[in-house]
């Protein structure tokens, strides 16, 4: 299978999955927000913002946005964190999170990855914040490329060390959403 067409097939899974109410519920107590709206089409600004959805609060008279960059694993054995393309490209995830830090930019607050997708419904999932990924890149930036992967053009790193930079796990298996450690992780799924 070409890659783009991969890449499609795997986008189209996604959007099935964020369009259904329930997904849409859970990560609405994830982010701890009173709606979300998840992009429907993504634009080439949403492509450079990592906006797959929006996240909404009021607070008083205001209404805090934050973008929200979504990503779903499926049944393996792995608990890797996924950013795609190398950090010289430009358009990496990876180079767009370092510059909203440098600079300033827009680029998506948070970054939730939900793993073990079956029937469209996830066993856990990670939340982290864009700055605490950037400051987890910049500690490791001399041994980077160990956690790239060329065979799939992405970068992988293990939730065991993500969570050292704040990343926070979430069991979605029961009737209500909480929050565990990596060792529960661990413990009752791998």
């Amino acid at each position: 299978m070409h890659q783009n067409t991969k890449f499609h097939t795997y986008k189209n899974k996604e959007s099935q999955f964020w369009n259904i109410k329930d997904n849409q519920e859970t990560l609405r107590q994830i982010l701890d927000c009173d709606k979300v709206f998840i992009n429907e089409i993504t634009t080439e600004s949403d492509k450079h913002l990592g906006c797959d959805a929006v996240a909404k609060k009021r607070y008083s008279n205001s209404i805090i946005s934050q973008s929200v960059s979504l990503r779903i694993r499926y049944d393996n054995r792995f608990t890797d964190l996924n950013f795609r393309n190398h950090l010289s490209n430009h358009n990496s995830e990876l180079s767009k999170i370092l510059a909203m830090v440098e600079y300033q930019s827009n680029y998506a607050k948070y970054f939730v990855q939900c793993f073990d997708v079956t029937n469209n419904k996830a066993k856990f999932c990670v939340k982290w914040r864009t700055d605490d990924i950037a400051h987890f890149v910049y500690g490791k930036l001399q041994d980077l490329d160990v956690y790239y992967k060329t065979s799939t053009n992405r970068y992988d790193f293990p939730l065991s060390e993500a969570v050292q930079y704040n990343a926070v796990c979430y069991d979605l298996s029961g009737q209500e959403l909480k929050s565990v450690n990596y060792q529960y992780i661990i413990e009752n799924y791998r």
